[in-house]
């Protein structure tokens, strides 16, 4: 069988040649929750793409510490860059995390990334994949809006505590009204902020939902993770299609087999 060019895959991936690695350290600036400098994860892109995968190439979690992180990718030339995807939270993670994003990039763009953290000085090693065709299974969008984001913790919303063990809690807003429509949203989980002690090792779920106070509906059900108590949170992000028009209020809610405390979330809204 002839497939057709449309559905070939192309790829294009980020590397440091200097190192043989396909991922780039980029470092938080000395003072907390501010951003430390742009770092090229991509020169050039070779055509255009309908979506992306940033990857956290290795665990940022320390024992004892808040580690909660938040990454920016940009598009510009050096010195020139603009916010472009904001709010990607990367904090408390144990383990390699990739993240996908389906949103249209451009030929001939330069991607870079920077980090804010609790951390000063705090790093990251980051790589990038972009992703067009056969291989890709999400039809990218033109934008993503970040809801959740805290600028002065570097981290998301934290959500109530679990109503009792596996009861789920009180639901939470992430964000007021939605400024667009959404298509897809990338549900992200990172441990609480500023907490640096946390409870027993556990499994959870979250549910995100929609709807006005009281009157709360589940969207996205049973989205899990694993905490540990040496501040370390496994969690694998995944775009989830959805229909949420302009002016909605997002929510979210916990469960889990403890009730002392709740991760955070951020939610990357696809229009």
């Amino acid at each position: 069988m002839t497939w057709p060019l449309s559905d070939a895959t192309g790829i294009q991936t980020s590397a440091n040649l200097t190192t043989s690695a396909s991922a780039v350290t980029v470092t938080a600036d000395a003072i907390p929750h501010t951003p430390g400098a742009w770092v090229e994860l991509v020169a050039a892109t070779a055509m255009d793409y309908s979506g992306l995968t940033l990857r956290l190439a290795g665990a940022v979690a320390v024992n004892g510490t808040d580690t909660s992180i938040l990454a920016t990718l940009g598009l510009g030339a050096p010195g020139a860059e603009q916010p472009w995807i904001s709010g990607i939270c990367l904090g408390h993670s144990g383990e390699t995390r990739p993240i996908p994003i389906p949103v249209r990039v451009p030929a001939g763009v330069r991607i870079s990334a920077r980090i804010q953290a609790v951390v000063a000085s705090d790093t990251a090693d980051l790589a990038l994949t972009l992703h067009h065709g056969g291989g890709w299974h999400h039809q990218g969008g033109w934008t993503v809006t970040t809801y959740g984001a805290n600028l002065m913790t570097s981290g998301g919303v934290p959500l109530a505590p679990p109503g009792g063990a596996h009861t789920p809690g009180a639901w939470t807003e992430i964000v007021a009204a939605t400024s667009g429509p959404m298509w897809c949203m990338v549900p992200l989980i990172a441990g609480p902020p500023g907490d640096t002690s946390w409870a027993a090792n556990h499994l959870g779920l979250i549910d995100i939902g929609v709807g006005a106070v009281g009157a709360e509906q589940v969207l996205v059900p049973n989205i899990g993770y694993q905490a540990f108590n040496n501040e370390a949170l496994l969690h694998h992000p995944q775009p989830v299609g959805v229909h949420v028009p302009a002016g909605s209020r997002l929510v979210a809610r916990n469960q889990a087999g403890q009730t002392l405390e709740a991760p955070s979330v951020i939610i990357l809204g696809v229009e």
